[in-house]
């Protein structure tokens, strides 16, 4: 009743407070608070009382998920975004999901290392995921464009998926870079060098 008045985060306090008295009502609340999602988007309480419940019931991806679709729309919730995930992956640290989320999460925080690592966690875990990871990847280029880091992680990106020239290209322009990350990309185009003389023994 409360959230049909248009108070929305009031209503979500009442139902989280109801599944702390009553945990079996948690699969009750979470349609009631994805129907609420529906009809009040911009509300970002639904999606962090969601997540939580999401967390509870052993879905971590899903949790993820309603953390991340906040984390360009409220800063404001950075932290708390952050420590969630940071909780999630420690708990369940198998989902790549949750790596991938706390990587765009950082990036808002601006936190470059952090980011491109969590990012490329969640891609060794899961490689469907390369489409995904390259969009943030894209951003972190151009937003610093002078951290080795984003550069590495999209050679690295380009390495798994057999990408082999665009590799050299982003391990190349970490080195150009020059400093810490400078060892990082040598190691890449060596990893690039021996592989393609492998492939090339294996030709002839």
């Amino acid at each position: 009743l409360v959230i049909n008045e248009g108070r929305v985060a009031q209503g979500v306090a009442s139902l989280m407070t109801a599944w702390s008295i009553k945990g079996d009502l948690a699969t009750l609340i979470l349609k009631d608070l994805e129907h609420t999602a529906r009809r009040h988007p911009a509300e970002p309480s639904v999606d962090m009382a969601r997540a939580q419940l999401l967390t509870a019931a052993g879905d971590p991806e899903g949790a993820a998920a309603a953390l991340g679709s906040r984390i360009a729309t409220h800063p404001d919730l950075l932290d708390e975004i952050v420590t969630r995930l940071e909780t999630l992956v420690a708990g369940r640290p198998e989902c790549a999901r949750v790596h991938f989320e706390l990587g765009r999460a950082c990036h808002a925080r601006r936190w470059v290392a952090r980011a491109c690592s969590w990012l490329m966690r969640a891609y060794e875990l899961d490689h469907a995921l390369a489409e995904s990871i390259a969009e943030p990847l894209t951003r972190l280029q151009r937003d610093f464009p002078d951290e080795p880091e984003p550069h590495i992680a999209r050679g690295a990106l380009y390495e798994g998926e057999a990408r082999l020239v665009p590799a050299a290209e982003a391990f190349a322009k970490a080195v150009e870079l020059k400093g810490a990350g400078a060892v990082s990309g040598l190691a890449g185009l060596q990893r690039l060098a021996s592989a393609r003389e492998r492939v090339q023994s294996e030709v002839h």
